[in-house]
């Protein structure tokens, strides 16, 4: 994980997944899938690391208008993950001195609510990262989901350093990764990402991609 300090971290969501649709997620009790939950406290270590204090949750209502936004349920969830962290800086003198050191505040978060698609997050992102002239940034995702946000991001011309969520993980809580997702499930995904990948590179492509995301992600 980075060790200099950055400006802002984007962390996407990985909701509509194989075995994740809308249902599952509706019928979950923090209206996430597991990738989109390993995001959430990948970004919470990196916090407590001191990397950044500012995080950009992006991705619309992927599960539909009844259960908050995918941003919204990211960002519900990283608030319940460090809400006991006060209380306890208080009553342990060191964690406190060590927070101070580090820098910490309370965390900054941005939602970004329009987008559908990996190119619509980019799209979106790209225009709050240029209003509010944030310029050293990560991009946190699961690794099979790196190298096509990384394009896309690129492309609306943000050069976000790239963070892996299962590197964060593994590096703080060892095998934790694996109770959210297995080798099978991040087979299954690779694969998907590489057809995905494939068909935008053709003409209209990203265009076809977007469309049908719209339509499944409602």
């Amino acid at each position: 994980s980075p060790r200099q300090k950055l400006d802002a971290i984007i962390v996407l969501g990985e909701n509509i997944k194989k075995g994740f649709g809308p249902k599952e997620i509706r019928q979950d009790i923090f209206h996430l899938s597991p990738y989109s939950k390993a995001n959430v406290l990948a970004a919470s270590i990196l916090y407590l690391k001191g990397v950044t204090n500012t995080f950009i949750f992006s991705t619309a209502h992927t599960a539909g208008k009844s259960v908050p936004s995918e941003a919204e349920a990211m960002a519900n969830h990283f608030r319940k993950l460090l809400q006991p962290l006060p209380n306890i800086a208080i009553r342990n003198r060191h964690l406190y001195h060590v927070w101070a050191q580090k820098g910490l505040h309370w965390p900054l978060i941005i939602l970004e609510e329009k987008s559908l698609s990996t190119s619509s997050n980019a799209r979106e992102v790209a225009k709050i990262v240029k209003s509010n002239k944030l310029t050293n940034l990560g991009l946190l995702t699961v690794d099979f989901h790196m190298p096509r946000s990384e394009l896309h991001f690129k492309r609306h011309g943000i050069n976000a350093r790239t963070i892996s969520t299962q590197d964060v993980l593994q590096t703080v809580l060892p095998g934790i990764k694996d109770k959210f997702m297995t080798p099978q499930m991040l087979d299954q995904e690779l694969r998907r990402e590489r057809i995905i990948t494939a068909v935008e590179k053709i003409l209209l492509g990203a265009t076809a991609t977007g469309f049908l995301a719209r339509l499944t992600r409602k």
